[in-house]
């Protein structure tokens, strides 16, 4: 008997402007009823967290500090993709 370890599908997203001066677009292929995006620094401090709850969402990030941080897409509590941001 074995045991497999399903691997997740990777889920097709866009974040937009890139480099952003502080405001951002969020395009995805689909949500789930828990869609959430999450801004990571690079000392892997979570800056930033939104539902989504539609296939396009815009999000100022006025807030922020300039520099290079990680967009991670979590549907069902589970990371399913993540792409690289710059904040001038």
């Amino acid at each position: 008997t074995t045991i497999g370890i399903n691997e997740l599908e990777k889920v097709k997203f866009d974040v937009y402007p890139n480099p952003s001066k502080g405001a951002i677009t969020v395009e995805t292929e689909q949500t789930h009823e828990k869609t959430t995006l999450q801004l990571v620094d690079i000392t892997g401090r979570i800056i930033f967290s939104v539902s989504l709850t539609s296939t396009k969402t815009s999000i100022s990030l006025s807030d922020l500090s300039p520099g290079i941080y990680a967009t991670l897409l979590f549907q069902n509590d589970a990371v399913v993709s993540r792409k690289k941001i710059v904040i001038e």
